[in-house]
């Protein structure tokens, strides 16, 4: 999980090393979108180059993370935004706690960083890739589409040309989402279908009323009530027997079908239509 996180964080943050450059004015054309706690604009800003002292700091903590000491470097992050919040590099560290949490797997908390980007640095070049930092985690460690949709939908509308290749990748989420929303789609109709089929398969020997039918009676009846009154007759002369067959066994729904077969041939071939369906049953068990 860490080396998704920091494939992801050296692709979208590689001006970290550059800062020297932050002096130079970036203009984007603004669009604001709605969110959930502030209004998202395109970077439009003119940022200074961070300190020595600053980048060093940063730096440090940046190395704890990348070595593995995650804890040491929240700590380490956490400072330098106390120390430094006006620093250029502020909404980098806010940024950076959100990928160590996730590190960590706490999700949650990893969001909630994240977001806190959004919130205290909305115009910074942090605010859209925290963005796709969020629905990132929606999608693969919480496999939670529907928030997944909605935070890639909400970076493509904020994200600048210097996130065009974050945006790509986020345009072609969203087509795999569809494409997953199908599939499930499909699964839980398959499984309801499956559910019902195995529902009507357990209830195969339930409701049968046919005992005392005549031919006419029985040649008018439904194959499932013809296999339930057999499965009446099966049970009452193994029980007879000294047996307690259960219904779900293969052996008792096959008693029961040969029974139902019996009675279809006895009154095919018979002439007598007033023998009724228990007499015909009894006749077949006999045999």
């Amino acid at each position: 999980m860490k080396r998704i996180f920091l494939v992801i964080f050296i692709i979208a943050s590689c001006n970290i090393g550059t800062r020297e450059n932050k002096n130079i004015e970036k203009v984007v054309q603004p669009t604001t979108i709605e969110s959930d706690s502030t209004k998202l604009v395109k970077p439009k800003m003119i940022e200074k180059a961070p300190s020595e002292k600053e980048k060093k700091f940063f730096d440090n903590a940046y190395n704890l993370w990348y070595n593995d000491r995650t804890l040491d470097a929240i700590k380490k992050f956490n400072d330098f935004i106390k120390l430094y919040p006006k620093s250029s590099l502020a909404d980098d560290a806010q940024r950076m706690l959100g990928t160590a949490y996730g590190n960590l797997e706490n999700y949650d908390q990893a969001i909630n960083e994240y977001k806190k980007v959004r919130i205290n640095y909305p115009n910074s070049n942090s605010t859209p890739l925290s963005i796709y930092d969020i629905a990132h985690i929606y999608y693969y460690s919480l496999n939670d589409f529907t928030k997944a949709r909605y935070y890639y939908n909400e970076f493509i509308n904020s994200a600048s040309e210097e996130n065009i290749k974050f945006r790509d990748i986020a345009v072609n989420q969203l087509k795999n989402l569809e494409e997953k929303a199908k599939i499930l789609k499909r699964k839980s109709q398959i499984e309801t279908s499956v559910i019902h089929t195995e529902m009507k398969n357990q209830s195969w020997y339930k409701g049968g009323n046919l005992h005392k039918a005549n031919k006419n009676e029985w040649i008018k009846a439904t194959e499932h009530n013809k296999l339930a009154t057999c499965a009446d007759f099966t049970m009452i002369i193994a029980k007879r027997n000294g047996k307690t067959p259960s219904v779900f066994s293969n052996e008792f729904k096959i008693a029961s079908e040969s029974l139902k077969e019996c009675i279809e041939k006895f009154y095919k071939f018979s002439g007598s239509g007033n023998t009724s369906v228990s007499q015909v049953a009894i006749i077949c068990i006999s045999n």
